[in-house]
């Protein structure tokens, strides 16, 4: 008497689709690493900003330009502009909002920003653009 799954094996399963089959799943797990990977330079970029501005916010550390320069950054890569406002002497240091905010953006969205080499600047994938 032949078994379900010796059935199974000889009439439904042809030699070669086995092969195939694995193919294809790998296939698809590779594309699916793809969007999913992290791109180390451009998390390196993202840190560091968010470090600038938290040394100042916390340790008043950092210099008010180079504070102003990354929160114009994070605003403009998360989409979260800054609540600091203008004054006559430009933007004001991102407050301590903001900075949660980016932080809470980055811990999101860590494995959909790239570093584009030939425009050297950071970006956010979207599903479109896989």
């Amino acid at each position: 008497m032949i078994t379900a799954f010796q059935f199974f094996k000889k009439v439904l399963i042809p030699k070669n689709s086995f092969l195939i089959f694995c193919f294809l799943l790998i296939t698809q797990s590779c594309v699916s690493t793809k969007f999913n990977s992290v791109d180390k330079r451009a998390c390196k970029k993202v840190e560091h900003n968010l470090e600038i501005i938290s040394n100042f916010i916390f340790y008043s550390k950092e210099n008010v330009g180079a504070v102003v320069d990354s929160s114009i950054f994070m605003g403009k890569i998360s989409g979260h502009a800054s609540e600091a406002g203008f004054q006559y002497s430009g933007q004001e240091p991102p407050t301590m909002n903001d900075y949660y905010t980016w932080t809470a953006w980055y811990t999101v969205n860590h494995n959909n920003i790239r570093y584009n080499k030939e425009k050297d600047e950071i970006y956010v994938v979207t599903e479109d653009q896989n």
